[in-house]
């Protein structure tokens, strides 16, 4: 597998019971040359933007599952096909947001 991108984009800052927190989504390209394939990792986390205490654990906020993609594309379009993925799982998770309830 040969890395093609990976990004990493703070997607909302919030507050909940345990404090201010940052949601964040990523996405880690890989291509398969062989096989002409591109997979993407997408991901959204939760991480504490002050002291915390050790046992956070941000149940308050359901975010998308993580997912995996996989493409057959040339290597030229991997870059960008992994980009535009990244902007819809952006939307996915800021829409998870937006759809919480009030707390």
């Amino acid at each position: 597998m040969r890395p093609v991108i990976s990004i990493d984009e703070m997607v909302a800052e919030t507050k909940g019971p345990q404090g201010r927190v940052e949601v964040c989504a990523s996405a880690v390209g890989d291509y398969d040359e062989p096989a002409g394939r591109l997979t993407v990792r997408l991901n959204a986390f939760v991480r504490p933007t002050g002291t915390l205490a050790p046992d956070f654990h941000p149940d308050w906020i359901q975010l998308p599952a993580p997912q995996t993609v996989e493409e057959h594309v040339d290597y030229a379009e991997a870059a960008p096909l992994t980009r535009e993925m990244f902007r819809a799982w952006v939307k996915k998770v800021r829409h998870a947001l937006e759809s919480r309830p009030a707390g």
